[in-house]
């Protein structure tokens, strides 16, 4: 199995053109889909968003809940090549995470008087 599951060069980044690189680029389209009301600016790798009632504790949060989604997106379509059945608890996980992000990007602090 580990033979089955370990990168060669053509699966590593390499200036944007590895498979890694287009499922990253995949998963930001997936969140900047998601947070499309928030989002100021996207790229194939980068996303901006902005909450006007959000702190940096929360912007924090939702910054590491997109990464978190991202490896788990990243790993599940990596593992769907040959091991479907793995690939599964990597696709639930990156939902939930998906979940995660959602919530907390709709998340408002109370205002400040």
């Amino acid at each position: 199995m580990f033979s089955d599951i370990t990168v060669s060069t053509a699966e590593q980044p390499s200036a944007g053109s590895g498979i890694f690189d287009q499922y990253i680029s995949a998963a930001a389209q997936n969140i900047a889909g998601a947070l499309a009301q928030f989002v100021t600016s996207y790229s194939d790798t980068s996303i901006d968003v902005t909450g006007t009632r959000w702190n940096a504790a929360l912007t924090s949060s939702v910054q590491n809940a997109a990464k978190s989604y991202a490896t788990l997106f990243t790993v599940g379509e990596y593992l769907a090549m040959t091991h479907p059945d793995l690939a599964e608890k990597y696709y639930r996980d990156a939902q939930g995470m998906m979940n995660t992000i959602i919530t907390l990007a709709y998340h408002k602090n109370a205002p400040t008087i």
